[in-house]
Order: structure tokens, then sequence, then C-alpha cells
């Protein structure tokens, strides 16, 4: 029985989630910070009264947790970007990075999607132009679901286009022959 002989697999697109996400995650760290120094500021200004020396260990605190926050931020950010979506020639791979150990992979056969939908919900979402992907598959398999998709109906067209253009089985598939 001859073997169907496929062209390799070639890159569509990589794509990782909208830096819409990082920013509500930087916003709220920095108000929380500057809203617990201003509350710590105001209660040692009215309730104490501290010498130099206090003083001093106070701001060296101070320091020492905005680094601590600082490094958070930047493991934080290092997880966000990790996770990625990649649509090949010949199938979907998605990676969410849920913490410092804790990755998901997933591979989808381009033939077992079904549908692909896209999300923007609310005003942020619709200015920004970010939402969330969920690409439906047939059977008892997971679906795909990944927020802070940047421009969400345009990568769900694109992965249609690639996914008709598989299932015709052209010969020989090309990025270039997938419409944009």
């Amino acid at each position: 029985m001859a073997k169907i002989q496929r062209p390799p697999d070639e890159i569509v697109f990589t794509m990782h989630r909208h830096i819409f996400g990082l920013v509500t995650l930087y916003v709220s760290t920095i108000v929380g910070v500057l809203a617990s120094f201003g509350l710590l500021a105001w209660m040692a200004s009215n309730s104490f009264d501290l010498s130099s020396e206090q003083k001093t260990i106070g701001l060296l605190i101070m320091g020492a947790v905005l680094l601590i926050v600082a490094g958070l931020l930047y493991m934080m950010t290092s997880i966000y970007w990790a996770s990625k979506l990649v649509l090949t020639t010949e199938d979907v791979q998605q990676t969410i990075q849920n913490g410092l150990f804790n990755t998901k992979r997933s591979r989808l056969s381009l033939a077992n999607v079904e549908d692909v939908t896209s999300f923007k919900k609310g005003f942020f979402a619709s200015t920004v132009n970010f939402g969330t992907l969920n690409i439906e598959t047939a059977g008892e398999q997971a679906n795909f679901k990944f927020r802070y998709c940047p421009d969400p109906d345009e990568c769900a067209k694109l992965i249609m286009d690639t996914r008709e253009a598989y299932i015709e089985g052209s010969s020989g598939l090309d990025v270039s022959d997938i419409p944009r």
C-alpha cells in the first residue's frame, strides 16, 4: 500500500498573547504597591515619632519589597509570554504556561478541527482588538481555548482557510496558497 506523500509542515503563523493582559497585571500590581506604601507612610507620619535609624530601616524594607515585586513581575511576564498558538499547514499546536513548572502542550490535526469561534467581550477587548479564540474539535478531544488572542477574528479566518486547504489535500500545499 502506497503512503500518501505530503509536503513537510510549514508554519503559517505563531501567535503569543496580546500585551493587554500584561498591562492589566502591571497596573493592578503598581496600584497595590503604591497604595500599600502610601498607607504605611501615612501611618508612620501620623502615629509614630520615628528616629532617623527607624526611617532608614523602613526605607530598606520598602526597597526590598520593591525588588521582590519587580522579580515577581518579571517571572509573571515570562510565564505570560510563554503561552502561544502555532498554526502549521497540518496542525494547530497550543502551549499554555500556567506557572513556572506547569506547561500544557497540545497538538490538533487540522482534520479534526470542526469550527473556530472568536469572542471579544467588553470595551477594551473591542477597542484594542483582542479576545478568546475557541477551536472546536470532533469527538472526545478537548477544545482549544486561547485567551488574550490578538485579532481573534482574523486568526479564526486564517485557521479555517488553512483547514480548507488541508482538507482539499493540495499536493503542493504551500503557505502562499492560503488566502489571507
